[in-house]
């Protein structure tokens, strides 16, 4: 059978229902830096079945719709697929195909286009018992607030609840006064994303699998299929005979699952050459090479178009690091700096660090003190200071502070304004309430 007699006769039947989610992901810079990057779950697309008798299933193409690699759900010969592994915040571009017995695809069907968001709306059900039932959906196990007032615009949101969305999703939370109150207002979050804490990607550099060939004598190539450790949603790519493959769009320090299967003539897999779980970093190890001329030259790899600062130091653990400059990784992620030979000093300590357009400046302010009110939420039992300078994404400080209400903090930049905020837990942990936010320039 033709490629050609297979046609993709897809119509978008419903609108995307985006049931969205909260995962924390950690993604620290040299530990210092700290990230939240929220995941969106779960995704449910349907569509019409083609009416052409040759359809033997149906494969959803997605990505973001920057030209990012797709990637791949099959979808056999079901009409709908749910997607666990979106980034909140990202526009994504989803389209589906149709294949044949033979596995041979149409083309791509009309692209959808969307937004990851971060919850469901609030759905509020009056119940017979009188209470009132406030639904919701985020991912499984997303642990989520809520919180209730008297009035649309409150100046403090009074706390209700706490609980973990369902395995399918689904988040209930059950007000007790809720009818008898003359009117009432609900608003939901996920406590491990804060949304005055910009969340901000941080990117691998280039990430090379390698493994040895099978011994198998039909294998005609190689599947390589990856995915976020525990998740359901996977990307793999036909390598054909080739032993090696390098990913660009894997994120640092995350834990991700790879596997790599031959398959024979047939398409059948016969053999299973690398089960693997890696956590690729942002940066490489720097490399220092001294030329002929005098110069020290550092190299690296990140991942493209990164913007990297240098830094040096006299010691190995000093006061402050001093900024000599930065560059952007190339294309394939190559990072090359150069120290002149007038700048070495008879010993020089390296470091680079991923950072914003804004050079970092050399001179440190005096130790900052900073006092915040203890947390009128009874279930509070401990403090978190973040602190950021101000319009920049990283880098980001995360101090726990159990519970104190007061923090003195040592290395901040003087003359540089910075954003604090101070978020109470409970002791589960769980970051509930937003208890002090500041702005302040210490000198």
């Amino acid at each position: 059978m033709k490629c050609s007699r297979v046609r993709c006769g897809i119509r978008w039947c419903v609108s995307l229902r985006l049931l969205l989610v909260s995962l924390l992901i950690v993604a620290p810079q040299f530990s210092r830096v700290q990230a939240a990057v929220l995941y969106a779950y779960p995704c449910t697309l349907a569509w019409d079945p083609s009416p052409d008798p040759s359809v033997a299933g149906y494969k959803v193409y997605y990505g973001p719709n920057d030209g990012s690699p797709q990637n791949w759900v099959d979808a056999t010969n079901k009409t709908t697929v749910t997607l666990n592994n979106l980034l909140v915040g990202t526009d994504y571009s989803v389209s589906v195909v149709v294949y044949d017995t033979n596995f041979n695809e149409s083309g791509l069907s009309d692209p959808l286009d969307f937004t990851a968001t971060a919850l469901a709306p609030l759905s509020i059900v009056p119940a017979p018992d009188g209470t009132v039932q406030v639904q919701s959906q985020a991912a499984a196990n997303t642990l989520c607030n809520i919180e209730f007032s008297d009035s649309l615009n409150p100046s403090n949101w009074q706390f209700l609840e706490q609980t973990n969305a369902q395995a399918d999703g689904s988040l209930l939370f059950v007000d007790s006064a809720g009818m008898s109150a003359p009117s009432r207002f609900y608003r939901s979050y996920i406590p491990s994303a804060i949304s005055t804490i910009p969340p901000f990607l941080i990117y691998a550099a280039p990430y090379t699998l390698n493994w040895l060939p099978s011994a198998n004598t039909d294998v005609i190539g190689y599947t390589v299929t990856y995915s976020l450790l525990g998740s359901d949603s996977t990307t793999s790519q036909d390598v054909g005979l080739a032993t090696s493959l390098t990913l660009n769009d894997l994120l640092a320090l995350t834990n991700y699952y790879f596997q790599v299967t031959a398959y024979d003539a047939t398409g059948a897999v016969i053999d299973t050459v690398l089960q693997l779980v890696d956590t690729p970093p942002a940066l490489t190890p720097l490399q220092l090479t001294a030329l002929a001329d005098g110069t020290m030259q550092l190299q690296c790899r990140a991942a493209p178009g990164t913007l990297i600062w240098v830094e040096c130091a006299s010691a190995l653990n000093p006061a402050q690091w001093l900024t000599l400059g930065s560059a952007t990784s190339d294309g394939n992620g190559n990072f090359i700096y150069t120290d002149p030979p007038q700048n070495l000093p008879p010993t020089r300590y390296y470091r680079v660090v991923i950072g914003s357009s804004q050079a970092p400046a050399p001179f440190a302010a005096a130790p900052y003190f900073l006092s915040w009110p203890q947390s009128s939420v009874p279930t509070v039992v401990g403090y978190v200071l973040y602190y950021i300078p101000s319009n920049q994404s990283v880098p980001l400080t995360r101090l726990d502070m159990g519970n104190a209400n007061s923090a003195t903090i040592f290395g901040l930049t003087s003359g540089k304004t910075y954003d604090f905020l101070v978020t109470g837990y409970d002791i589960n942990g769980f970051e509930m309430t937003t208890d002090y936010s500041l702005s302040d320039n210490p000198q």
